[in-house]
């Protein structure tokens, strides 16, 4: 279920998740200091509560750093790519999710945008001078080879 969900509706339910537990911490701090200050009054109550609210906090951390592991974001990885200058062209390789099917590549003016499957968009500042000569799929790497238009003389290369 969690991979169906889009970036969107993943965020959503991480900050739901998160609130919750943040509410549930709060609410267990509070009754667990409400209860010692009535058991225990004076200073040692007082001290009681103080190291009780200390190990609250200290477990609602750890609450939300097992959620964060048990449903891990994909929008905070980093996304690879690699660019590679050749006197008449640029390489492209990069990481994108598949599969093959939902992989596309497309230029407008100077940028490439490159879409994947689970909503994967990334664009690509590329220049003006370009056009796609080929690219390839492979093992969730994807190639891209972009021509080098050419430029008149006077004019630069505006990559």
């Amino acid at each position: 279920m969690w991979r169906k969900m889009g970036k969107r509706q993943r965020r959503e339910l991480e900050d739901y998740i998160s609130f919750a537990v943040l509410i549930v911490g709060l609410l267990f701090a509070a009754f667990i200091i409400l209860a010692i200050t009535r058991i225990q009054s004076g200073l040692i109550g007082i001290i009681l509560a103080l190291l009780a609210g200390a190990l609250i906090v200290y477990w609602v951390k750890e609450a939300k750093k097992i959620t964060r592991e048990e449903f891990p974001s994909k929008i905070s990885q980093k996304w690879t790519c690699d660019l590679i200058k050749e006197k008449d062209s640029i390489v492209i390789v990069a990481e994108v999710p598949g599969p093959e099917s939902e992989v596309k590549v497309s230029l407008f003016g100077n940028k490439l945008e490159i879409k994947g499957g689970n909503n994967f968009v990334k664009i690509i500042k590329v220049g003006k001078a370009k056009e796609i000569t080929n690219y390839s799929y492979n093992n969730g790497i994807l190639n891209i080879r972009l021509r080098k238009l050419s430029i008149s003389v006077g004019e630069k290369d505006p990559y």
